[in-house]
């Protein structure tokens, strides 16, 4: 049957009914709080929890001082698992990170699903805030995570783990080779910035290289010998993530035997004067060539010709055409031939 307008009840008697079961719900508000007893609404509310079908756990963010490293691994799943009901998230991101860092804000749910969708799961995050003296708070972060009671054992023993192994999946895919070294000027020594140079072992100008258990320092008189193998491998270097740790020197019969032995010194590249091999390399990254009839010209140079690879990259890079470009090289190498790296004119 159609409905007309003559048929809906008039505003007042809307608002009339609206008004009453407001007042019938402030009622029986007050009746719950005043006339029930409080250790009475507590055993209701706990039967009422106990008769529930469902299971909720609780990860809070720390254990007093301690971080939660499952608190870290969830915010790090549910950043990358969100369903269309999310509606708040939040955004960071470093300064020269080249990613942003996405996570879940506080009352939001998300659902999942595991093993095929036959384990429904709700994650939850809450943020409190708890009283301190002297008019201090400190913000306590959780999550609440609630399924069926029926699958507490397949979510304790495979989704938990599962969860933690996605987040380290996910922490790998986002992570940023960072290249640390010692700031005098800061606080902190030991300072670190995002590495993000393009090259790589197979783009350096070098000769085939030499793999042997030695290794290189720049010695500075403002760290010690102690301070500085305590820190590649004693207690320093099992308090954070893993680095590798490059030392340069020039010159290697100075080193002190304790740096050199393995497990420090791991790797020991010798950086030389440019070689042909080199050279090629530097051709192809800067002018994308591998053959060129002035190449047995720069051969024969490079085989009397002490020059550095940044020498000749400097060269190369000084042109587009892949002819000027490497006879301007052969030119440089000629004129320091003739001259030595005393008279090298630029």
């Amino acid at each position: 049957m159609p409905f007309s307008r003559d048929s809906f009840p008039c505003p007042a008697t809307v608002l009339s009914v609206a008004t009453s079961l407001a007042a019938a719900a402030v009622v029986l508000r007050t009746i719950h709080n005043d006339l029930i007893p409080t250790t009475l609404r507590t055993y209701l509310t706990k039967l009422s929890t106990r008769l529930s079908s469902h299971l909720t756990l609780v990860v809070e963010q720390s254990d007093g001082l301690s971080p939660n490293h499952l608190y870290a691994a969830v915010d790090a799943y549910l950043g990358a698992k969100l369903s269309p009901s999310v509606h708040r998230l939040k955004l960071n991101k470093l300064e020269k990170d080249n990613h942003l860092s996405i996570s879940v804000d506080k009352n939001q749910d998300i659902t999942d699903s595991f093993q095929g969708g036959a384990v429904k799961l709700n994650w939850v995050s809450h943020s409190t805030f708890v009283e301190h003296k002297a008019d201090s708070k400190t913000e306590l972060k959780y999550f609440e995570l609630s399924f069926h009671k029926k699958h507490k054992e397949t979510v304790l023993n495979s989704y938990i783990p599962y969860v933690l192994q996605k987040a380290k999946e996910i922490k790998e895919e986002r992570k940023t080779v960072r290249l640390h070294t010692v700031d005098y000027n800061g606080m902190d020594y030991w300072s670190s910035v995002p590495l993000n140079h393009p090259s790589t072992f197979e783009t350096m100008a070098m000769e085939n290289r030499e793999v042997e258990s030695e290794g290189k320092m720049v010695e500075n008189d403002k760290i010690t010998l102690s301070g500085l193998l305590n820190f590649i491998d004693g207690l320093w270097s099992s308090c954070g993530d893993e680095r590798i740790i490059v030392f340069t020197t020039n010159h290697k019969d100075r080193l002190d035997p304790a740096l050199l032995r393995p497990g420090r010194m791991d790797l020991h590249i010798h950086m030389s004067y440019c070689t042909f091999h080199g050279f090629k390399t530097l051709a192809f990254n800067y002018l994308k060539i591998e053959e060129h009839p002035l190449f047995d010209s720069i051969k024969d140079l490079l085989a009397k010709v002490e020059a550095t690879p940044a020498e000749i990259a400097g060269q190369l890079m000084k042109y587009d055409d892949a002819h000027i470009a490497l006879q301007n090289v052969i030119d440089y190498l000629h004129n320091k031939e003739r001259h030595g790296p005393e008279k090298l004119e630029l």
